[in-house]
């Protein structure tokens, strides 16, 4: 994965019925949660565990 790549989100991120797709924005290594992967859909912007975001 890469910045401004995008990705389908998780529904146990965002929180809507499907999963969703958005572009990452940035990736940063957590030392609590591993990497953390923030993605923007439309205007919105989602904060998420990298195994909640499926590549595409």
């Amino acid at each position: 994965m890469a910045m401004n790549e995008y990705v389908m989100v998780a529904p146990q991120v965002t929180h809507l019925s499907d999963w969703v797709k958005g572009q990452i924005i940035d990736i940063e290594e957590n030392p609590f949660r591993g990497i953390v992967i923030t993605v923007r859909l439309d205007m919105v912007i989602f904060f998420g565990m990298l195994n909640q975001v499926l590549k595409k």
